[in-house]
């Protein structure tokens, strides 16, 4: 149930990176146990925001109250230790050890300095049990699908006792049934009195689970708004600067003749005796549930699994694809559910990662042009800049 006051003020709040102002005197209240979405377009500085809740970046200026007193949050150690837990867009989960290891990392129950293993497991599954979810604390976390894994997420988020959990796109992997058991989480934290920040750009979800919201354009602070006295179209005028009258806009593409088929494609497994075509300036949608195998399906088109049975077909004529490399010869591009762990070299900037299936093209007898890297990446940066956040268009230099 809602309380009285304030667990959680934010006053003029700025953050600055090389060139680029993300958060410019930002305000944000958040009220003991309520749902407060966090609202505005790519760019905006909705997660810039939270990693300074988090103790993941250290603002600039402006103040930050917790519970009625003024804090200095300097790491995420210090965010939790105030109550503080988020759950990033981004899975934070250790695959290779048990779900019930990640839902305690760093705070296993011991006794004389040896971890109780059995009070562990038993804890977890009490844990999960609770909010009604039945999963193997037992297992490692890489054989839950990522769906379950944002779940897990949850899980470990509340098991900190939590006074504020921050929830940055939560449902954006999950199913429309596992969104209903996000929403009841919700419903049982806020119960408790848990604040919660929900960050969403799927509108229908604010409605539905939030009480009030804030909007952020351009890292600057916009409006606050009871959900129950704000209409869509109005949250959409506040969000871009602009009534919205159309939100798709119309296409004129001429569809044209087939380019792309796939006939009778499996894996023995999931994916069985899949067929479809697409044709030129045409946009193929794939639909299903979680585990439905669309996922499986490209994987199995651009050589990244095995399939059993198949043939692709490029204008008319079958190739014959049996690694990445080969699809991408063909001038097949493959982007990846998982991108943090199949999709990009995390390690190496941004300018590297763009290049790095087409080396042939930054080479001058055959050794690496560093200047046409950053000739190659800025042509193709340039043809994308309209589309991209301008925090993310300073990253790749």
């Amino acid at each position: 149930m809602q309380g009285d006051g304030n667990i959680l003020v934010l006053k003029k709040v700025c953050k600055e990176f090389p060139g680029v102002k993300a958060l410019d005197s930002v305000d944000f209240t958040l009220r003991k146990g309520e749902v407060h979405a966090l609202v505005g377009e790519n760019g905006a500085g909705k997660s810039t925001l939270m990693k300074i809740l988090s103790g993941a970046y250290v603002k600039d200026s402006g103040t930050i109250e917790f519970d009625g007193n003024v804090v200095d949050i300097q790491s995420p150690k210090a965010s939790e230790k105030l109550g503080i837990a988020i759950i990033y867009q981004e899975l934070n989960l250790i695959n290779r050890i048990s779900v019930a290891e990640n839902v305690f990392l760093g705070r296993a129950p011991k006794k004389n300095g040896v971890i109780q293993w059995k009070k562990m497991y038993k804890d977890a599954k009490a844990l999960f049990n609770s909010f009604d979810i039945n999963l193997d604390v037992s297992k490692c976390a890489r054989e839950f699908s990522i769906a379950q894994q944002q779940i897990i997420e949850i899980i470990k988020a509340v098991s900190i006792n939590a006074r504020v959990v921050i929830m940055d796109e939560p449902t954006s992997s999950l199913t429309d049934n596992e969104t209903q058991i996000l929403f009841r989480i919700i419903r049982s934290l806020k119960e408790k009195g848990i604040s919660i920040i929900f960050i969403t750009h799927r509108l229908d979800e604010i409605f539905e689970i939030s009480d009030r919201l804030t909007v952020l354009r351009d890292g600057c602070y916009i409006g606050t708004k009871d959900v129950k006295d704000i209409t869509k179209s109005e949250l959409i005028k506040m969000m871009i600067g602009r009534e919205l009258k159309q939100q798709f806009p119309q296409r004129n593409v001429q569809i044209g003749e087939e380019c792309f088929r796939v006939e009778h494609i499996s894996d023995g497994s999931k994916v069985k005796d899949v067929s479809f075509y697409v044709r030129k300036g045409e946009v193929l949608g794939f639909a299903g549930l979680v585990g439905a195998g669309r996922t499986e399906t490209m994987r199995l088109i651009f050589g990244a699994d095995k399939r059993t049975k198949g043939k692709v077909f490029i204008k008319n004529k079958e190739i014959q694809i049996k690694q990445p490399k080969q699809s991408v010869s063909e001038k097949i591009g493959f982007v990846t559910e998982n991108r943090k762990e199949e999709g990009l070299f995390l390690k190496l900037p941004v300018r590297n990662n763009i290049v790095s299936v087409a080396i042939d093209k930054i080479k001058t007898l055959k050794i690496l042009d560093f200047r046409k890297e950053r000739e190659f990446c800025e042509k193709y940066v340039n043809d994308l800049i309209y589309i991209l956040p301008l925090s993310t268009r300073q990253l790749y230099f």
